[in-house]
């Protein structure tokens, strides 16, 4: 996630300004009043369609101080520290950032978030999980278990928010004590409603409010009053949609000239090279490739989209027969299988594309133990 405002509030006041879901309208309406009739809730959808901004949205409604009250906690162990974002009725836990420790640290923020709840009047809190799609494989085993942890009928209630990319992974048992909601991509009409607005407001706004955002330390830059700043919908019209991993993002196309100005997307940066590197086999180095292969954990590159465009891309253009192509298929439901369950992932990956390069140029194979 990119956070473009910087408070609870700001997201409020977007949301306000222009409501990219109209859809959702009819949830806020059904919600409960009271946030301990308030089921646990499953928000899923693509990156970047404005699921965190929904989520605010709807704890807003049980925040006495409508999220206006923003403050962090630091919650310390032996092996890791964790800084979490809190307000008056709710706590967000980034499952990315958890890092290897993942079990252990959520175990201390959870307890810790309880003892918090347990000081208040209302003895009620929500856990916004964010980015759940990034949990822990040995944390989601027994994450079902923290959820009713404490039951509505227990003295402290902790109600459960899951916001995610992914649903396919949950347990049938987590999915089944939640309410899923669903938060779609934009359609054509949505995106070009909101380029509309995002161009009223940079002809309003002197400086370049973007920067601004992204960086308080740079001086403050005018922008160029040139033409193509107030005309960014032949950009908008240009772009694939489902390219834009960030709506946010959208607000810097007053600041684009053309649409060379676009920056390359890294995701295509990176296949790009690997396909390079494994197709020029008489220049090949290994220890490049190896390099571009850490790009992906660098860059937190989604692995399984990664592999499968390079897969894709060697049957598009031929190189691999059918029967290649159905052996690397096999072979990679061992490599996800693996991956991310060895202390070492890069082994995995590498590994996975040695086996590809192998069926590409029919190398002698000499079987992993």
């Amino acid at each position: 996630m990119k956070y473009y405002e910087t408070s609870f509030d700001d997201y409020l006041k977007s949301n306000k300004l222009y409501q990219i879901h109209p859809e959702l309208e009819e949830l806020d309406n059904h919600l409960p009043r009271s946030v301990s009739k308030l089921e646990n809730l499953v928000i899923y959808g693509p990156s970047g369609v404005g699921k965190y901004t929904q989520t605010l949205k709807i704890i807003s409604k049980y925040s006495d101080s409508q999220l206006k009250y923003d403050k962090k906690l630091e919650v310390v162990t032996d092996k890791q520290d964790y800084i979490m974002r809190f307000s008056d009725i709710h706590y967000e836990i980034d499952m990315s950032l958890l890092g290897c420790n993942a079990k252990t640290l959520w175990h201390e923020i959870f307890f810790q978030i309880v003892d918090v709840v347990s000081t208040k009047k209302e003895k009620i809190g929500i856990i916004l999980c964010k980015n759940f799609h990034h949990i822990n494989s040995e944390l989601l085993e027994v994450f079902y278990s923290y959820i009713h942890h404490y039951d509505i009928n227990d003295n402290i209630q902790i109600k459960f928010i899951l916001l995610t990319e992914q649903i396919s992974f949950f347990p049938s048992k987590i999915v089944d004590i939640c309410d899923v909601v669903k938060v779609a991509r934009l359609n054509d009409n949505a995106y070009k409603e909101l380029n509309k607005i995002n161009n009223l407001i940079a002809k309003n706004t002197y400086y370049n409010d973007f920067t601004t955002k992204v960086s308080t330390c740079l001086p403050e830059v005018m922008l160029e009053q040139t033409e193509s700043r107030y005309k960014p919908s032949e950009l908008c019209n240009e772009i694939d949609k489902e390219c834009i991993n960030n709506i946010k993002e959208m607000k810097s196309f007053t600041s684009l000239k053309a649409m060379s100005d676009v920056p390359d997307d890294i995701f295509d940066i990176i296949c790009d090279k690997i396909i390079r590197d494994m197709t020029n086999m008489n220049n090949f180095q290994f220890t490049q490739f190896r390099d571009t292969l850490y790009d992906i954990l660098i860059y937190n590159i989604d692995v399984f989209d990664c592999v499968w465009t390079v897969i894709i891309h060697f049957i598009n253009v031929g190189k691999l027969t059918e029967d290649d192509s159905s052996d690397i298929l096999t072979k990679t439901f061992h490599f996800f299988k693996q991956y991310n369950n060895n202390y070492r992932p890069i082994y995995h990956l590498e590994s996975m594309m040695f086996y590809i390069i192998n069926k590409l140029y029919h190398y002698e194979l000499q079987e992993s133990v």
